[in-house]
């Protein structure tokens, strides 16, 4: 509702939908009073606060008042938190980036690059495997220059994929 809602009792209000999972948690806990307030950023709703208390509290309009406060602020905050977190891996992109491009800068080795472009993006993305191939211009084949990650699922060399074969070949 985009609205602060309340309910006395979430277990008798018409309004309220449970699983039956929640209604039988519920149906054991006293407090179920409730009060819950959107937490609005930019006009979306980006998350709600609530706040539960004994069976039968009405929450009073101060109350109301004061909650919606706190729930600005915890809108605010945790979008700075997304923001910074947004940065955060936006630098790490950039890096990662300005990494590679300085080891394709060091080294003409193919291999030595392609190992270091897939360690890079592996560590970046947190991923367990990375591995790059190369489009052979004569055959249309895969040939695999570089991996890291898990035991044994690498590319070696020479390593040649066909055209069209796996996941990889999809992507080509």
């Amino acid at each position: 509702e985009r609205r602060a809602v309340q309910t006395q009792d979430l277990l008798s209000d018409p309004r309220v939908r449970l699983t039956e999972e929640f209604r039988a948690r519920f149906a054991q806990a006293p407090d179920r009073a409730v009060l819950c307030l959107p937490l609005m950023v930019q006009g979306q709703v980006t998350g709600t606060l609530s706040i539960r208390d004994r069976a039968g509290r009405l929450f009073d309009a101060e109350e109301v008042s004061v909650a919606e406060a706190f729930a600005s602020q915890a809108a605010t905050a945790l979008e700075n938190a997304r923001l910074f977190s947004e940065s955060e891996r936006q630098r790490r992109i950039a890096e990662s980036l300005a990494q590679v491009s300085r080891m394709v800068s060091r080294s003409p080795d193919p291999v030595e690059v392609g190992r270091g472009i897939c360690e890079t993006v592996q560590r970046l993305l947190r991923g367990q495997a990375a591995a790059l191939y190369r489009v052979d211009p004569g055959a249309g084949d895969l040939l695999g220059i570089g991996s890291s990650g898990e035991e044994g699922w690498g590319v070696e060399r020479p390593f040649v994929l066909p055209r069209g074969i796996g996941i990889v070949g999809l992507a080509a």
